[in-house]
């Protein structure tokens, strides 16, 4: 009887360290984080803001997008160099935070995606390719701060635009 009950305890013991070293071999990695890419500020007075940045600081404005009515500026990009930037929105409210959120940037969003996922992140179904060409998405970490998971796309604005508008200094 002891044999019998040694043997089941022993088989029990076995599938359970087979499926333990099952669930260490199929655990998502992170992928590799390779720098904070971006801040973004709401800005009251857009126009002062680019000065700030453009003519005291001597950076440059390559490229801005446009809400869809293609009047209204929706944000613009201040460049700070290849893989960073300030990202500057027009404030929605007066007198809110002026923070809005910053950008990671991964080798690969989608694998960061699933990786958060797995640890129980609340993360969006896909990781889509936003309307400068990264792919992206937004989490919030603990305190509510927004997240913006980046990967620069290859055909992106961020990779097209390495070495150019770059200050002297």
């Amino acid at each position: 009887m002891n044999k019998r009950v040694l043997f089941f305890l022993s088989l029990t013991m076995f599938g359970y360290f087979k499926t333990l070293q099952s669930q260490v071999e199929t655990e998502i990695k992170r992928p590799a984080i390779t720098g904070i890419g971006h801040v973004a500020f709401y800005s009251k007075d857009v126009e002062n803001t680019r000065l700030f940045y453009k003519a005291f600081l001597g950076f440059a404005e390559p490229y801005s997008l446009m809400t869809e009515n293609g009047k209204d500026l929706s944000l613009t990009f201040i460049k700070i160099n290849d893989k960073q930037v300030i990202e500057i929105f027009p404030e929605k409210a007066s007198g809110t935070d002026r923070f809005f959120h910053f950008g990671i940037v991964t080798a690969n969003a989608e694998a960061m995606r699933k990786y958060l996922e797995s640890k129980a992140i609340k993360v969006p179904t896909e990781t889509k390719k936003g309307r400068i060409g990264n792919f992206n998405f937004f989490v919030n970490d603990p305190n509510g701060t927004i997240c913006e998971i980046v990967q620069y796309g290859k055909e992106g604005y961020t990779v097209k635009n390495t070495g150019k508008d770059l200050p002297e200094t």
